[in-house]
């Protein structure tokens, strides 16, 4: 019988080792899987966008973000995914459910859990409230929604989550969406390109912790591009002053940014029918933002979200007048059908003092935001109890 040879007896105890090495990582030091998503099959969902129950994430603030508290910020959802308590099924008879609805501005993210929008607004509200009121204020807001993912959310979710009032902040991604060709109509095909002989590798060897970290190193010795810096969403340490000194050096455009104000103001109207259509009262919010600001010479320079523009930025002057004229949608629409607008755009200062880049509010601007819309929800009565427990309505509301 022949004795195994010095090649076989290496290459088995390879194996061994890498065996060993995969089932130690995996029990006691597990990596994320950095394609999980790609890995997914496309299902077309009712809420395309969305955050998974209970999801925690903390982010580390670089250094001199403006108005930003320093060092390690909180990030987490509730029980159905939104930012505040816990939903309680079936809904308490005393309980008026606020809902916040809107993309990265209303989401502030870089804004601890116990200072969000949300929060400070059900704190304020509760305060003027007396005993047996309970006032619960639901941020839904998420990264890159559009009014179309507003729309999914409220007709598939919100409103069979018995809303008492509804708040939308929007705009500013439908900007974006329109400048970058976006298709409002969703005729364009659900892309199934067929995956290379790479891309079928990589996937597979990141089914391994051994090949997830081997990934991890590759992706530290390459250049990161504007698109990655952009699209990505750090668990970790922020890199907005990256982000700012790339988009500074994009090539400028010599032309405004595309809009598509028909379809926005089609998509406002759906979901102003779809509150009016189940007795919820609708409040707007305008997309305020530091661009173009004539108060902060320092604004500009924390500016990065031309990044998001696929081939080019924008003059900052055509990029607020475009913001306007979907702002302006909003107030047109408001006023035709009797839905109350804090118009935010005109009332908060275009100053790093509640911002702390492009159009997301820092802790003093949350604040202000929040205080805005608690006192215009009091000064429109818009708070109402159910009639069994009049007697602890808001001052000045009436029990219905």
């Amino acid at each position: 019988m022949k004795k195994p040879s010095g090649l076989l007896i290496g290459l088995i105890s390879t194996i061994i080792c890498l065996v060993a090495a995969e089932l130690f990582l995996s029990h006691f030091l597990p990596c994320p899987d950095p394609f999980a998503n790609q890995k997914k099959a496309a299902i077309v969902s009712y809420i395309p966008s969305y955050f998974p129950p209970h999801l925690r994430i903390k982010f580390e603030v670089e250094d001199g973000l403006p108005g930003v508290k320093k060092g390690e910020v909180s990030f987490s959802v509730n029980n159905v995914g939104f930012r505040g308590d816990d939903l309680k099924d079936p809904k308490p008879v005393n309980e008026f459910r606020i809902f916040l609805v809107g993309g990265s501005t209303t989401e502030c993210r870089l804004v601890d859990d116990a200072d969000e929008p949300a929060r400070k607004i059900q704190n304020q509200l509760n305060r003027r409230a007396p005993g047996g009121a309970s006032i619960k204020v639901y941020n839904s807001g998420k990264s890159g929604d559009k009014s179309f993912d507003h729309l999914a959310m409220i007709g598939h979710r919100i409103i069979h989550l018995e809303p008492n009032l509804i708040v939308l902040l929007a705009a500013i991604n439908d900007l974006v969406a329109a400048a970058n060709a976006a298709d409002y109509l969703h005729f364009h095909d659900v892309d199934s390109q067929e995956l290379g002989l790479g891309s079928l590798l990589k996937y597979a060897a990141t089914d391994f912790q051994i090949g997830r970290r081997m990934c991890r190193i590759i992706d530290k010795l390459g250049a990161q591009t504007d698109k990655q810096m952009f699209q990505e969403i750090t668990k970790q340490t922020t890199h907005f002053r990256d982000k700012a000194q790339a988009r500074m050096k994009k090539p400028v455009s010599s032309g405004p940014p595309r809009t598509d104000l028909d379809h926005y103001r089609s998509n406002l109207l759906t979901i102003i029918g779809i509150a009016r259509a189940h007795g919820v009262p609708l409040v707007f919010m305008t997309q305020a933002s530091t661009w173009n600001s004539k108060v902060d010479p320092e604004a500009e320079k924390w500016h990065w979200m031309g990044l998001a523009f696929d081939e080019h930025t924008y003059p900052e002057d055509l990029l607020d007048a475009a913001l306007e004229s979907y702002n302006d949608v909003t107030r047109q629409l408001g006023a035709q059908n009797d839905v109350p607008v804090l118009d935010l755009a005109r009332i908060i200062p275009k100053s790093l003092e509640f911002f702390c880049y492009d159009c997301h509010f820092n802790l003093k601007g949350a604040e202000r935001a929040a205080s805005l819309l608690s006192d215009l929800i009091i000064q429109r009565d818009l708070i109402h109890l159910p009639v069994d427990i009049g007697e602890n309505s808001l001052p000045g509301s009436a029990s219905k």
